[in-house]
């Protein structure tokens, strides 16, 4: 049969064009049609809206499509929503996605295109959790052979980091970590929180354990009797007076720190809202339970007997784990109630504060505290050190504004060596803690304690550093070649004789023999500063010899001869002067209409030589020395009277 066609190719056959080929109607408001386009594709539309369209080997739902009934939905390609803004697969119970099937290894893949992320959501936020059963490893790199993920054990409640198939790390449900290799950091000393109510430490300072109760011996206001509960382990910067109690150095930068975690500022914070003692009979509560002393619900029990309650407490409190627990924990939330928390170094290397106060500081020298406090110095008597230093500081490092060395933390007692030597009677109070049996065969010393002297009644030898501080020395001294003879009182070089003065005076002028050895005497020089690190000063200033070679005789120098290149003589030249100056150099001018002058110094004497110098024409008149008065002048005349001005230069040699 057919409708709109003479020649039917079915059954029933109908072609009306574009329009409506067939409706089936409940009524004539509720139906549904049937419709062919001109590519022979069948669009079903309900009351004149589109809903499906079947055609060209792809059939598209227009309204949203529900699959009732109970069973699987199979598809043999791909799944492609094609909506540009957002697109979401959702159930209204638990949903699993599997790849593969039971009997084969398939991946199931989650992935987004470019640089897009995988989220994990909860009701449309980003607040969900992404869930993996034990056993199930969350791998990181899966692309390559040997592959690093993260596992969780049930056994042992803990998660586990393997890189490359090797275990490494092990996260335990206490919060203690374990690894399996070195820990490595870029700084170098292990630190750990310690309280303190001293506002003046900084990094550097050396720290003591400080009075809980009291102010300490600084004046630093951290009075601490007014609070209600005792703070443990308070530290503060150390002193002389408490160099016993020291404990470390305020870190700079260290590698691994104790006792400062995250998880201890939020407890704090705890502490600090609700009091010790509340926050302490909650955790002992939480360890009752977790133990299975306490049920949830006799917390939860207003009705519940305080004196059962207190009981169970009581007793609990007997249990030794969680007695331990409960001291430590309470030590920590004591802590809270410092204003301040600060890292002290106590293992590694670590800055510290020095001064020269004890003298330069070398490699290998033990620091303690000095007189300014949380200043290391270097230890010189028996006592606490907080470590040895690793670097020299010197004069020329203060100078220079440096205040800190590098120092290997080492906390301990120092024995001084001189006071242990000091506390020797005889040689027989020596033991095995003192000096070695090497060293007591050497050895014969007596201690005269009316005198606080030392004696050693053989010979004593040193083959390391001396310092000493005042000596007497009643016999020779020598320093290599140098020898001082106190005897004699001379300082001279061991070694033959380089000159013979008397042979020396049997010589004409004319002798051609050298009485001086050039090379012996050459090879003993006895040099002073040849560092030239200063001025070598004899007599306190008599004789002055500078590096530069410059010589300064405060009193008269007494010479068979004196060669020189240059010859100055030191004075102020100036014309006449009235101040009765003691030049014996200077400079004067007879005037115009005159024939004389008088030059005023009290260098001349009566047996003087004073030799003039015209230093302007004299027009032929000559110039010459009239009276001299001893220690005030003396006179210059003209053979005849000055024209003009005529200036002359005078100097006065003394003839002794």
């Amino acid at each position: 049969m057919g409708i709109g066609v003479a020649a039917p190719d079915s059954l029933f056959h109908v072609i009306l064009g574009n329009t409506e080929e067939f409706r089936l109607g409940y009524d004539t408001t509720y139906y549904s049609s049937f419709a062919l386009d001109n590519r022979g594709y069948l669009t079903v539309s309900s009351m004149g809206t589109d809903s499906v369209t079947f055609g060209g080997g792809a059939t598209s739902f227009v309204a949203p499509v529900s699959f009732d009934s109970i069973g699987d939905i199979t598809m043999s390609s791909d799944l492609k929503f094609s909506n540009q803004t957002q697109t979401y697969i959702s159930s209204e119970a638990p949903m699993y996605l599997l790849a593969g099937k039971t009997t084969e290894s398939d991946s199931l893949y989650l992935g987004s295109a470019g640089a897009g992320n995988v989220f994990v959501i909860s009701d449309m936020y980003l607040d969900g959790d992404l869930a993996l059963n034990t056993g199930n490893l969350l791998v990181l790199d899966s692309d390559d052979t040997g592959d690093s993920y993260f596992t969780h054990d049930s056994t042992n409640n803990w998660i586990s980091a393997w890189v490359d198939g090797n275990e490494t790390i092990r996260i335990k449900a206490d919060g203690s970590v374990d690894g399996n290799g070195a820990f490595n950091a870029s700084a170098f000393d292990l630190a750990e929180t310690f309280p303190t109510l001293d506002q003046t430490l900084s990094q550097g300072d050396l720290v003591m354990i400080a009075d809980s109760n009291k102010t300490d011996e600084l004046g630093g206001e951290y009075d601490n009797s007014t609070n209600e509960t005792e703070i443990p382990s308070l530290v503060s910067k150390a002193s002389l007076a408490n160099r016993d109690t020291l404990v470390g150095i305020v870190s700079t930068k260290p590698g691994i720190t104790l006792g400062g975690s995250s998880f201890t500022s939020e407890f704090c914070t705890e502490v600090l809202d609700k009091g010790v003692d509340t926050v302490m009979e909650e955790y002992q509560a939480e360890l009752e339970i977790e133990m299975g002393i306490l049920e949830e619900a006799d917390l939860e029990n207003e009705g519940a007997e305080e004196t059962d309650l207190e009981t169970e407490n009581e007793e609990t409190q007997l249990i030794p784990e969680i007695t331990a627990k409960l001291e430590a924990k309470r030590e920590t939330a004591q802590s809270c109630m410092a204003s301040q928390k600060v890292l002290v170094a106590l293992a590694g290397r670590v800055p510290v504060k020095v001064s020269l106060e004890n003298g330069p500081i070398k490699a290998g020298d033990p620091i303690t505290i000095g007189s300014t406090a949380g200043v290391g110095v270097k230890a010189t008597q028996s006592g606490m050190i907080v470590g040895r230093a690793l670097q020299s500081y010197t004069s020329l490092d203060e100078a220079a504004g440096k205040e800190t060395i590098i120092a290997m933390i080492q906390v301990t007692w120092w024995n001084s060596p001189t006071e242990r030597l000091a506390s020797i009677t005889t040689a027989d109070s020596f033991n095995e803690n003192q000096v070695t049996s090497e060293e007591l065969a050497n050895l014969d010393l007596r201690l005269d304690k009316n005198t606080n002297t030392l004696l050693v009644l053989n010979n004593f030898q040193v083959t390391g550093k001396t310092t000493l501080a005042d000596t007497t020395i009643t016999g020779n001294l020598r320093a290599g070649m140098i020898n001082i003879d106190t005897m004699e009182n001379n300082i001279g070089i061991v070694g033959p004789s380089c000159y013979n003065p008397s042979y020396a005076d049997s010589q004409d002028s004319a002798s051609s023999v050298n009485p001086q050895n050039s090379t012996l005497c050459a090879s003993q020089t006895l040099y002073l500063q040849k560092g030239l690190a200063g001025n070598v000063n004899i007599l306190n200033g008599a004789l002055v010899i500078e590096p530069n070679g410059t010589v300064t005789v405060a009193g008269n120098l007494v010479a068979e001869k004196v060669s020189a290149k240059q010859f100055s003589v030191l004075g102020t030249t100036s014309m006449e002067r009235e101040d009765n100056s003691a030049n014996s150099i200077g400079e004067g001018v007879i005037m115009a209409g005159q024939n004389s002058v008088v030059i005023r110094t009290s260098a001349i004497k009566a047996n003087s030589k004073v030799f003039v110098t015209a230093t302007t024409n004299a027009g032929g008149r000559s110039l010459y020395v009239g009276s001299k008065v001893n220690g005030e002048s003396f006179t210059v005349n003209l053979n005849s009277v000055a024209t003009t001005d005529i200036g002359f230069d005078w100097w006065i040699v003394d003839v002794e």
